[in-house]
C-alpha cells in the first residue's frame, strides 16, 4: 500500500512517501455482544474478554476503547500480563470491570437511576415497588 504524507505552508510544500504492509486476517472478540449481567447500581460487574485471531503474527494489546469513544471512568480494562493476541489461537486477554453508580446525578446517562418512564412522565425508581 502506498500513500503520500504532506505539510504545506505558505512558503514550501514537504512530500513524504509512506508504505504500509498490511497483513490478512481479521480478530473477532467474545462474548458478542458483550454484556455485563446481574449487574445492579453499586456492584462491580467484571466480564472475560476472548480475541480469536485469523492473523499469522501475534499482536500486543496496548488499549482498549468503545466506538463510538467515551470518557467513562466507570470502564476500565485489566489487561492479563502480557495483553497478548496469539495468530491462529484464541486468548484471553483480559477484563473489563464496569461500576454502576449509585448517585443518580452521576448515573445519566451511563446508569440506573433516574431513566425516564415514557408513559407517566416520572422516573422508573419512582413507579416501582417491593414487596417485602
Amino acid at each position: 500500500m502506498y500513500a503520500e504524507v504532506w505539510v504545506q505552508s505558505e512558503y514550501q510544500k514537504l512530500v513524504f512517501p509512506l508504505y504500509m504492509n498490511v497483513a490478512k486476517g481479521f480478530i473477532h472478540v467474545s462474548p458478542d455482544p458483550f454484556e455485563f449481567e446481574d449487574c445492579f447500581p453499586g456492584a462491580y460487574c467484571m466480564q472475560q474478554l476472548t480475541v480469536e485471531s485469523h492473523f499469522e503474527k501475534s499482536m500486543s494489546i496496548v488499549n482498549i476503547s468503545t466506538i463510538p469513544y467515551t470518557s467513562c471512568d466507570k470502564l476500565l480494562f485489566y489487561p492479563n500480563m502480557p495483553a497478548v493476541i496469539a495468530g491462529h489461537a484464541t486468548s484471553i486477554v483480559g477484563n473489563i470491570l464496569w461500576e454502576p453508580t449509585i448517585d443518580s446525578k452521576q448515573a445519566w446517562p451511563l446508569g440506573y437511576l433516574g431513566l425516564p418512564n415514557n408513559r407517566t412522565g416520572t422516573d422508573v425508581v419512582d413507579v416501582v415497588t417491593v414487596e417485602t
